[in-house]
């Protein structure tokens, strides 16, 4: 698994990858990449990080999508109803 994260995070890190990377798998590769410092795996978050923040200036995403975008594509646009109340148990 190690030997694939490096893999990929080589190809990440060359340029314009993330510029031209959709706004979706941005988000998911970002909410994914493992940052607990697994042995052998780069940490991956600052790399990302300026390309997702610049996304979400220009409003590409938010960050509430952002921690939805496990749910896939289809699911991460949909828009929360705030004003729906959960009921206390």
């Amino acid at each position: 698994m190690n030997k694939l994260l490096d893999a990929v995070a080589s190809r990440l890190q060359r340029k314009r990858v993330l510029k031209k990377m959709p706004a979706w798998s941005l988000a998911a590769l970002y909410w994914a990449w493992p940052n607990d410092g697994l042995e052998g795996v780069r940490d991956m978050q600052d790399v990302l990080r300026p390309e997702v923040e610049r996304r979400i200036a220009k409003k590409e995403f938010t960050y509430r999508m952002l921690e939805r975008s496990w749910k896939g594509p289809k699911e991460w646009r949909r828009r929360i109803d705030s004003s729906v109340k959960i009921p206390a148990s």
